[in-house]
């Protein structure tokens, strides 16, 4: 397909990249998803471990949608909130869900953590309402911002290649970094 025949089905080009993030956080959630369903249901710690080695395979199998995602910003291009939010909520959906099922079993402890309260940004805001409070403790939103800001981190380095030459063994690294995460959500002994 040529170029400009992209454009009978895109208005502008801020809508076709739009369309390219939902599908793209659309493809990761739905990869973090299937990885859990190879831990068990019981055990949250496995299921975020499993989400976050799926998001890892997702990034490093598809570096062109990551780096649209968690890479160098496109000039002229701002992503709304409210076009791209809920694909982008179901990403942290996909293993929040088992951090909340940790956090009501008494698996991880936010308090163990230095989070405190954040005030909800952009994204929360056209989610819920100016005037309503995020369904959750806005404690667990940190940590799950954190969590997440530290995983796509860490695969920035690692899709981008500036991990390659630091370390030999990134698999092992990687594990390493998905411990301390979990420890930083809260998890003891992970």
């Amino acid at each position: 397909m040529a170029p400009a025949a992209l454009f009978r089905y895109f208005e502008t080009q801020a809508a076709l990249i739009t369309a390219l993030c939902v599908d793209a956080n659309g493809a990761l959630a739905q990869a973090m998803s299937d990885g859990q369903k190879a831990a068990p249901e019981s055990d949250s710690a496995a299921r975020l471990r499993a989400a976050f080695v799926a998001a890892r395979r997702w990034a490093l199998d598809h570096p062109g949608d990551f780096a649209l995602l968690s890479g160098t910003p496109i000039p002229g291009y701002a992503a709304q909130p409210v076009e791209t939010g809920p694909a982008a909520m179901r990403v942290i959906a996909s293993f929040m869900d088992a951090y909340l099922s940790a956090v009501a079993a008494g698996e991880a402890v936010p308090r163990r953590t230095r989070f405190r309260p954040s005030a909800p940004g952009p994204l929360l805001v056209a989610m819920f309402g100016e005037d309503t409070a995020p369904p959750i403790d806005p404690a667990i939103i940190g940590i799950g911002i954190f969590a997440w800001a530290s995983i796509t981190g860490y695969l920035a380095g690692e899709v981008f290649g500036s991990l390659g030459d630091l370390v030999a063994d990134s698999d092992a690294l990687y594990h390493d970094h998905v411990d301390t995460v979990l420890c930083g959500m809260g998890f003891a002994g992970t």
